[in-house]
């Protein structure tokens, strides 16, 4: 067995060193880290409908409308493949990969939906929630989620400055799009590990469990009436067969014998040497 201590380590990128307990956890959490998956994803189909009407009232029948339904039909197909996917065969690995695709084509079509509308239109809220999305909803591993945070972040901000905002603006959108990343850099490690110590715990607490059982399994107890010869001390066994006391009991239990010589007995055996301490 290895070392516990070992397995349920957890890196500052709050995923365990040993990558047999990094596996084991994701299994364990696999369901629940599917259905959220599934739940943003029915989220982002919604959110493409949506925000398409919006184009509709800012830019009527122009060429922008025409290009962002062809950039919002692309996510409504990319979302239904994954959700069709993610009905069977699902591993930890598949549905990661599905996630970081997710935040990809979600991330354009949000940047391609804020670079064609005008400064005033831009939804700085919306910069808020998709970040932290990026951060704490979508199931993917600390980094992955840091990074995607990183560059839709970063990608709003060389935005925002190519519509050469106002001083006041441009600080503004820049101060929420900082704190925004941070708190969901610090909110994302604080969930990964503590849903990782919990699962430790857990481990922790089946490994007592097993090695509790494994003792008492070795533990032998005698229990109950013991038929034993008045004479010889045999004792009988349920098929009515006789031991000896000491191959009984040995057989019992996980005591052992060694023999000597009581003074009474000494002196009735061997009455010619002189009393002495037990032999």
């Amino acid at each position: 067995m290895t070392n516990l201590e070992d397995d349920i380590s957890i890196g500052r990128w709050g995923r365990f060193d040993s990558p047999a307990m990094e596996s084991a956890y994701q299994a364990t959490e696999l369901r629940l880290d599917l259905e959220r998956g599934r739940s943003f994803l029915w989220l982002v189909c919604l959110g493409a409908i949506v925000f398409f009407r919006q184009d509709w009232v800012i830019f009527g029948a122009d060429f922008r409308l025409y290009v962002s339904l062809v950039v919002r039909l692309g996510v409504l197909v990319f979302c239904g493949l994954a959700l069709l996917s993610l009905r069977r065969h699902v591993t930890p690995r598949k549905l990661e990969d599905w996630m970081i695709g997710l935040s990809v084509i979600l991330s354009a079509m949000v940047l391609f939906g804020y670079s064609t509308r005008p400064l005033l239109r831009m939804n700085h809220g919306m910069n808020v929630l998709l970040i932290m999305a990026f951060a704490v909803v979508i199931p993917m591993r600390l980094s992955f989620q840091t990074i995607a945070s990183a560059i839709f972040a970063s990608a709003t901000f060389l935005i925002l400055l190519v519509k050469h905002p106002d001083s006041f603006i441009a600080v503004g959108v820049t101060m929420v799009l900082v704190l925004t990343f941070t708190l969901g850099f610090f909110t994302s490690r604080t969930f990964h590990r503590v849903r990782r110590e919990r699962f430790a715990a857990h481990q922790s607490e089946v490994r007592i469990r097993e090695q509790l059982e494994s003792a008492f399994a070795e533990i032998k107890t005698l229990r109950g009436l013991l038929p034993i010869c008045a004479a010889c001390k045999k004792i009988r066994q349920d098929d009515d067969s006789w031991k000896h006391i000491e191959q009984y009991i040995s057989e019992h239990t996980d005591a052992q014998f060694t023999h000597g010589i009581c003074p009474d007995c000494r002196q009735r055996l061997y009455p010619e040497y002189p009393k002495r301490e037990n032999i």
